[in-house]
């Protein structure tokens, strides 16, 4: 029963960390995009 709730936490962790960094790179990407865009 420990090592599942361990289990558990661990995929709500990572569930966690993949919507900060998705929502990180939905905030960011935009702005590299069109500087890199508007580079000559």
């Amino acid at each position: 029963m420990a090592s599942r709730t361990y289990q558990d936490k661990l995929r709500l962790i990572k569930n966690l960390l993949v919507l900060l960094f998705s929502f990180y790179l939905e905030r960011n990407i935009p702005k590299f995009f069109f500087s890199w865009i508007k580079k000559p």
